[in-house]
C-alpha cells in the first residue's frame, strides 16, 4: 500500500524525530551501534517517527508522538519499524505484538506488511550484523502479512 504524506505531516513527523535525537543527545545516551556517517542517528530518529506517522494515518489510529519511551509498543500491540531493506527487524524482546515495516522516502512511503513477533523468531533469521553483540531476528519481507495488524493483541490466522 502507498501512502503520501502532506507537508505539514512530513514537518511534524520529522519536528518529532529531531526532538528524540536532541533529547537523547542532551541526556548523555549513548547510540547502540557506531554511525557511518554524521547525524545518521538524527536521520534514523525523523525516519522513524515518521515511519510511525504513516501507520497511524494508514490505519486511522491515535499517534501519540512519544519521546523517550524506549521499547515500549509504538501503538496498542504494534511496533512500527522502518526500513527500505528488503527485510524486517524484529528484536528478540518484541513480545507478543506486530510489527510492521514502513519504507520509502519523503513525502512518499509503503506498507510493506507485518508479521507477529512471535512467528518472527526464527532460527534461519536470526542475524548480528556487524558483531556488536545485538542479533536480531532479520524477517524477509515476502513472509509479511500485507493486511493491517487488528487493533487489540492477537495472533494471526493460520
Amino acid at each position: 500500500m502507498k501512502i503520501d504524506l502532506s507537508f505539514s505531516e512530513c514537518l511534524n513527523g520529522a519536528n518529532i524525530g529531531a526532538l528524540r535525537h536532541l533529547e537523547s543527545i542532551f541526556k548523555g545516551r549513548s547510540t547502540r551501534f557506531p554511525h557511518q556517517f554524521p547525524d545518521q542517528g538524527l536521520l534514523f530518529h525523523q525516519q522513524g517517527a515518521i515511519a510511525e506517522l504513516v501507520f497511524a494515518k494508514l490505519s486511522d489510529r491515535y499517534w501519540s508522538q512519544h519521546v523517550n519511551r524506549f521499547h515500549e509498543e509504538d501503538f496498542r500491540g504494534v511496533e512500527v519499524r522502518f526500513s527500505n531493506r528488503d527485510d524486517t527487524k524484529v528484536r528478540p524482546d518484541d513480545n507478543n505484538l506486530w510489527v510492521v515495516s514502513i519504507g520509502g522516502e519523503i513525502p512518499h512511503y509503503e506498507y510493506k506488511g507485518c508479521i507477529f513477533s512471535e512467528k518472527a523468531k526464527r532460527p534461519e533469521w536470526e542475524k548480528d550484523f556487524g558483531g556488536h553483540g545485538a542479533p536480531a531476528f532479520f524477517v524477509p519481507n515476502k513472509y509479511l502479512s500485507k493486511d493491517l495488524p487488528p487493533t487489540y493483541k492477537e495472533e494471526p490466522l493460520p
